[in-house]
């Protein structure tokens, strides 16, 4: 009796290691294909990378002639600044000077300043700022809606104008999203969330 139960364990124990032996080949081969079919794929990947990357540079040497004169005439007004509603034309940067003290810099470095726009009766012409660096420019552009509340006058960048003509556009969608806690900023031709993206109106 005992002879018969132990031949029935080593049957079913010899049953179990062959099939431990065919399930260990299995996984081998599945993991060769795997392995395969990844190197295989490896070549279609560069090869789409390559190609987006071709429709990037086709892209920036398609674009729109008005669009790269745009980005020229946008990079040269960089440092520009525009006073709107400042009283006086004798001395522009004696006005720049002051407008951007009240704002907190003071003694910024100014390269002209000088009236800019036709002369219409009853309106005060834009003083035309451009100051020597960036971060001054940002600085007073940060912080003018502020510091100059209640003033008769205010500073704005200087927008070309293809780009003054799309901040107009979006104005009034601007103001709505504003109330309703969404606040965006008009740069690089766009109006831009806060991560910087360009916000995409419906």
């Amino acid at each position: 009796m005992d002879g018969a139960i132990d031949k029935v364990i080593r049957r079913r124990t010899d049953e179990l290691r062959e099939l431990e032996n065919g399930i260990r080949e299995e996984l081998h081969v599945q993991a060769r294909e795997i392995a395969k079919l990844k190197s295989e794929n490896k070549e279609p990947k560069k090869q789409c990378l390559d190609l987006n990357e071709r429709i990037d540079e086709l892209e920036v040497q398609n674009e729109n002639p008005d669009t790269l004169l745009n980005k020229q005439e946008r990079q040269s007004r960089r440092n520009n600044l525009r006073g709107v509603c400042v009283r006086g034309t004798r001395d522009c940067l004696q006005i720049a000077s002051t407008v951007f003290s009240k704002i907190g810099l003071e003694n910024c470095k100014l390269e002209r300043a000088h009236m800019d726009g036709k002369v219409v009766h009853g309106r005060e012409r834009h003083i035309l700022v451009k100051v020597s660096f960036f971060q001054d420019k940002l600085f007073l552009v940060r912080n003018a809606q502020e510091k100059l509340a209640g003033e008769p006058y205010f500073i704005v960048d200087d927008l070309t104008p293809m780009d003054s003509q799309e901040k107009r556009k979006w104005t009034a969608k601007v103001t709505e999203l504003y109330r309703g806690g969404t606040r965006l900023r008009f740069r690089r031709g766009l109006w831009r969330g806060s991560d910087g993206r360009p916000y995409k109106f419906e």
